[in-house]
């Protein structure tokens, strides 16, 4: 289904900055939010689960 490679693909894309973001952090000495990120994950995961079960997010 289209859908679930939408989804598939952000979830990609979030894992993709998380990664680079750690770098970036790292290189130019600022502190990388890690809860911050697991805590944008968690309601894209959610806002996932909703929209299966056809409840709006927002």
């Amino acid at each position: 289904m289209k859908i679930d490679s939408i989804w598939e693909s952000i979830f990609i894309m979030c894992s993709l900055f998380d990664e680079v973001a750690n770098i970036v952090s790292k290189e130019l000495g600022f502190n990388y939010d890690k809860t911050e990120a697991e805590d944008s994950a968690m309601f894209l995961k959610n806002a996932k689960d909703l929209f299966k079960s056809g409840i709006d997010v927002l």
